[in-house]
């Protein structure tokens, strides 16, 4: 595998390590994901979310995900699970050359995606949106399950979880 500009920023969460060529793409992230409506964002293009809450609201979407999906503690354990790596890119041409880098000269079919050799998400900053965040967390939540799943049954489980991001979810006994 090549290695990547370790010249990018890194910003840890409890669940995600970023890797970001620079301070704005992570902003512009943050604003596309889990960022609300603000008289300060409308009024100022420049305000930011402070850091602290943008991890913290991070973070909450990551649990929500893996509410949805029955992955209750004990059956998750952050620790055999780790951190996933999200790595953000300005750039349709900068995501594909790193999809190379993981894949080889295979086409880019998708904004996104998850390599679980590498434990790491690659999204495009300029086309990223809560559900394509919540669609590659599931690819690497389900990854660190006992149970081996089908690609198609990956899928599938990804769509689920964008969908019902927002349901009620019951409180069940066991998980997935």
């Amino acid at each position: 595998m090549k290695t990547r500009n370790f010249d990018m920023t890194k910003l840890e969460t409890r669940y995600m390590l970023f890797v970001v060529e620079d301070m704005e793409a992570f902003y512009t992230f943050v604003h596309d994901t889990v960022g609300v409506f603000s008289f300060k964002r409308l009024l100022n293009s420049s305000y930011h979310m402070p850091m602290r809450d943008a991890k913290e609201k991070l973070d909450k979407l990551y649990e929500r995900v893996r509410i949805v999906l029955g992955m209750d503690e004990p059956f998750y354990n952050l620790s055999k699970g780790g951190k996933v790596t999200v790595e953000l890119y300005y750039g349709v041409k900068a995501l594909e050359k790193r999809y190379h880098d993981f894949q080889g000269k295979v086409p880019l079919m998708s904004r996104a995606f998850y390599s679980n050799h590498y434990r790491t998400i690659c999204i495009n900053v300029g086309d990223v949106t809560r559900g394509i965040l919540v669609h590659e967390l599931t690819h690497f939540l389900i990854r660190t399950c006992p149970a081996s799943f089908p690609r198609t049954c990956t899928e599938v489980l990804a769509m689920h979880a964008d969908k019902n991001l927002y349901r009620p979810v019951k409180k069940r006994k066991g998980g997935l």
